[in-house]
């Protein structure tokens, strides 16, 4: 939620306003918003249906490379990263409370909203910063490797319990989990806000006009809504059929 946020900023810091008229700040007892329709005067710029597409055209890479990162992010998380439990827990319930099921994946949520969030940040900071669409792109697809990665992992299918599983996982180690689990979310957070902050800058989306900048912005703020619906409808789906 706070990448989100850092991303309104940034796409509302854009948009140039200009006024019509100068007039003096109004008074504390003076209203905000005239009486009649004054507001309704005020002219608004209308985008047809081939501005929008020739926006979404131009900005294609940026657009996919978001969708992309929150595809992977849907598939994987919590879907599988749920089910994978500690290699230091033992099949008769032993080791330290820490590595139990229950701690265990609530710890792996915590590391990875924490890498979100932090990776948002690192986009505050100009020499951490990538334009180009295609670097962007090829980001988000290599986050399809976090997949097999994932499933490397000591990963409980089921029905299987706590019974051993016949061979070790081919990754068997906590710590190595965990920092997959980091890159995993700092590769999201730092993805999609490359991509919302890139994709309605005139100033560095040298095929982006600048009167396009306000319909770029509002398109991928579009796209992450959809996306954030899909996800929402998905887990909806989930809960629904693990109750039957």
């Amino acid at each position: 939620m706070a990448g989100i946020l850092v991303l309104h900023a940034t796409v509302m810091s854009k948009m140039d306003v200009v006024p019509e008229h100068s007039s003096p700040a109004p008074s504390e007892n003076e209203a905000l918003l005239p009486w009649g329709d004054t507001a309704s005067d005020t002219p608004a710029m209308k985008y047809t249906t081939a501005d929008k597409l020739e926006v979404i055209r131009t900005n294609m890479p940026y657009n996919v490379a978001l969708g992309y990162v929150y595809i992977i992010s849907i598939a994987v998380w919590p879907a599988i990263t749920i089910s994978i439990r500690s290699v230091n827990w033992g099949p008769s319930g032993s080791g330290p409370l820490f590595f139990s099921p229950p701690l265990f994946t609530s710890f792996h949520f915590l590391v990875i909203s924490t890498s979100v969030w932090l990776s948002t940040l690192l986009c505050t900071y100009p020499q951490l910063m990538i334009w180009a669409p295609r670097k962007i792109l090829t980001i988000s697809l290599a986050r399809t490797a976090f997949v097999p990665l994932f499933l490397l992992c000591n990963l409980q299918r089921p029905g299987q319990g706590q019974a051993p599983s016949a061979s070790p996982p081919f990754i068997n180690s906590d710590a190595i989990y965990f920092l997959i689990l980091v890159a995993f979310g700092m590769s999201e957070g730092y993805t999609a806000t490359l991509s919302m902050m890139a994709a309605p800058s005139t100033e560095h989306n040298l095929r982006l006009r600048k009167d396009q900048g306000d319909t770029a912005a509002t398109i991928a703020d579009h796209a992450l809504r959809r996306i954030s619906a899909c996800a929402r409808n998905r887990s909806r789906a989930e809960k629904v059929c693990s109750q039957r």
